[in-house]
């Protein structure tokens, strides 16, 4: 036998019981919902972030990739230039006239035949290896004729440090004009052998198409540098190659100046995988600091090619090597890469005239800043709202023992007093005197007084219970409004948790309008930049009219005129949509318990718009929406029980499907219908669809609310929610509304 207990013990022990641990076991559920929930947005928000970042950050660097490809095309349509009048130069020198009259040149101490004094064109250099004669010397007169072309290219691009022509036989002609031009470059210099003049000779540039170099060390002292030469020939014979030199500062500068979202930054490397310039968060990245500025200890006698350290294929950590071995391979899509401990989004775009590779880096740290915020403000919320339910339990609970004790004496006092009274008449029945039956036999007189106390005993204790079954009652009342309350509540946080679902294809949506507004934007910088040089170029009067054409034909004036109205236009729309989709969000979110004067058919619309996104490619979506009369009803709460129906539909249809929409009026009320093709409902689950809580989602997909809500606002406006379906043909879903609005 078990440990006896009191009565008033008894009840004390069942009373906390029933009351401690369903609180706390459904308040434990709710808390690990609330939070698993938290975790399951999060992933999933991260998830579609980091697509819809990959998305744009690859169109972002392949649309600033031509933008260098163009004005490395523009470099290379100067050099074809340069070849044209080089080649015209060689097959008719003495038809050239000076451009500055006679030069003057001399024999340096090094042994170096050199052009001693500035006329304005450019400075000549003769390899004192070389044995200048007579047809050397007319060479070095002639070439001056190429002195007005070599200013005119140099001074048409910002990014061109120097002109040049190099002959076979080591002559350089320079532009600007070098200062005692004898110190620069060794003396003993075999111009052949370097870079700048065989990258275009026959063997390697058979095609004498404008070809760029490696990254090299400039014999002239300019730094770090990459040329774009051409082949000068007469005939089958190779006279010498022109180049144009563009400093690495130039094209850090153009990197630089890249305007990436994200705090992205972007670098130049070439076919065999050295870096050609990077600004600096990149060195930061990769722990390599750009050669800038070159101090020259001597003067260069051999190609100089930048540190082994600059080969991203050779870098000391083995993994980044393999990661951009394997970018190079996968041809422009957007990777993941690692570095150390942190993750970025790595782009490549090939520039394919130079064989260069344009790389961008963002980090994803920065990407998914705002959505980690987010989960740390929803974890503080989380955090707060569990200290204050146990603050509140606490004090509930010390409430709740103090009532059960008093609620457990109440109750058997009366047992106890009629227990005692019995024994009392038990153990003396002298002493205890209760009214005579009026009986003459003994034992029936004390019957019946016994069973009269207990009828006054059990008389007392029903007047007891009847205040307790009142005091039950207001309890109960309140109990039921805290679970109308609650109940909102919970309404209220699927409308949110639907909200927060479609929250990254609304993000989708507005970043598509945004993404072409920023590209028309840049484009649009790009032109004012061209027209103000244009309408320089004719303000200051100088041009001939050639040149304006020729001017106006370089800058492609015609079609930016053309285009800019439409580059306006496309910005335009795109914001009018973003602020569209921004307006329909903010109507769909508000939340009253108001009635309003509501077109059906416009919920419908803005329903169909904030889902836009989840139905894109995988709902081919019809819509036959009838003439409606407007009606009287909660805005807020319709939106709610639309989406929720449709969200169903949709995540119904596994792949593709279809999803017709019909509104019409019939007979005083108002009919709206949602027809899927797909998964449909067994009949064995079909009745309890809207039971609150069930679901036949997988776990972490759905709570069991959303058509629950829905039904319950449907009963509130005085309509109702039809359900037809079939497994494997799909659900039709009719919502219907009296004409009268809201009750």
């Amino acid at each position: 036998m078990g440990k006896r207990r009191s009565i008033k013990d008894l009840i004390f022990l069942e009373y906390r019981r029933a009351a401690f641990i369903p609180i706390v076991v459904i308040e434990l559920a709710l808390l690990g919902m609330y939070f698993g929930i938290t975790s399951y947005i999060q992933g999933s928000s991260i998830s579609l972030i980091d697509e819809e970042a990959s998305r744009n950050i690859g169109e972002i660097a392949s649309r600033e990739a031509k933008n260098i490809v163009r004005q490395v095309e523009g470099i290379e349509r100067l050099s074809g230039i340069l070849q044209k009048e080089g080649m015209r130069f060689f097959s008719s020198p003495e038809s050239f006239p000076l451009p500055a009259g006679e030069p003057s040149f001399g024999l340096a101490p090094n042994g170096v035949f050199y052009k001693t004094r500035d006329n304005g064109g450019s400075s000549l250099w003769y390899s004192s290896d070389t044995r200048i004669g007579m047809p050397e010397r007319a060479k070095a007169r002639a070439t001056e004729a190429f002195d007005p072309l070599f200013k005119a290219v140099q001074e048409s691009d910002a990014k061109i440090v120097a002109v040049y022509f190099n002959s076979y036989d080591s002559m350089c002609r320079y532009y600007p004009f070098l200062p005692k031009v004898y110190t620069v470059f060794d003396p003993h210099m075999d111009i052949p052998s370097f870079n700048f003049y065989y990258t275009a000779d026959s063997a390697h540039n058979p095609s004498r198409q404008p070809i760029w170099t490696d990254t090299y060390l400039d014999p002239a002292g300019q730094g770090w540098m990459a040329s774009c030469v051409v082949p000068i020939y007469r005939g089958k014979t190779l006279e010498g190659v022109t180049g144009i030199d563009v400093t690495i500062d130039s094209i850090v500068k153009n990197i630089l100046d890249l305007s990436l979202p994200w705090e992205g930054s972007a670098f130049l490397v070439d076919k065999a995988g050295v870096i050609i310039a990077m600004p600096e968060p990149i060195e930061s990245a990769l722990g390599l600091k750009e050669l800038r500025a070159q101090v020259y200890k001597s003067t260069v006698k051999e190609d100089t090619v930048k540190p082994e350290e600059f080969n991203l294929f050779k870098n000391k950590d083995p993994g980044v090597a393999a990661q951009i071995s394997e970018v190079f391979s996968a041809g422009g899509l957007v990777q993941d890469f690692t570095i150390g401990a942190k993750t970025w989004f790595l782009t490549d775009s090939i520039i394919e005239s130079t064989g260069w590779h344009m790389m961008t880096l963002v980090d994803k740290a920065i990407v998914r800043a705002p959505i980690v915020r987010l989960d740390a403000l929803a974890k503080r919320f989380g955090y707060i709202a569990f200290l204050s339910m146990l603050a509140f339990y606490t004090v509930f609970f010390a409430l709740l023992l103090h009532r059960a004790r008093r609620v457990a004496d109440r109750i058997s006092r009366p047992i106890i007093f009629l227990a005692g009274k019995s024994t009392e008449m038990r153990t003396s029945p002298g002493t205890f005197s209760l009214e005579s039956s009026g009986s003459d036999i003994e034992e029936v007189s004390l019957l019946y007084s016994n069973f009269g106390a207990m009828a006054q005993e059990l008389a007392k204790l029903y007047t007891g219970l009847e205040g307790e079954v009142e005091l039950r009652t207001r309890e109960l009342k309140t109990a039921n409004e805290e679970l109308n309350k609650a109940y909102i509540q919970i309404t209220q946080q699927e409308k949110m948790a639907s909200i927060g679902q479609l929250a990254a294809g609304v993000a989708h949506e507005i970043n598509n309008p945004m993404g072409f507004v920023m590209s028309n934007v840049e484009t649009m910088k790009d032109y004012w930049r061209r027209m103000t040089r244009f309408v320089s170029a004719l303000s200051a009067g100088q041009e001939g009219r050639a040149d304006v054409d020729g001017l106006r034909k370089e800058l492609d004036v015609d079609f930016m005129l053309s285009d800019g109205e439409d580059l306006f236009k496309d910005t335009i729309d795109g914001a009018l949509r973003v602020k569209n989709i921004v307006n329909e969000l903010r109507s769909f979110a508000r939340s009253s318990d108001a009635s309003e004067i509501v077109d059906i058919n416009r919920l419908v619309e803005s329903v169909l718009k904030i889902t836009a996104n989840e139905m894109r490619y995988k709902i081919e979506l019809t819509a036959e929406l009838g003439e409606l009369p407007a009606v009287s009803c909660n805005q807020g709460q319709l939106n709610q029980v639309f989406l929720n129906i449709l969200v169903n539909a949709i995540q119904a249809i596994p792949e593709k499907g279809k999803i017709g929409i019909r509104s019409w009026a019939e007979a005083g009320w108002i009919y709206v219908s949602f027809r899927d093709s797909g998964s449909g409902i067994a009949p064995e689950t079909l009745g309890r669809i809207f039971e609150p809580f069930f679901t036949t989602k997988e776990i972490g997909k759905g709570t069991g609310l959303g058509l629950a809500v829905s039904y319950a606002i449907m009963r509130q406006h005085g309509g109702s929610i039809e359900v037809e379906s079939e497994p494997g043909q799909g659900s039709c879903f009719t919502i219907r509304l009296p004409v009268g609005g809201r009750a």
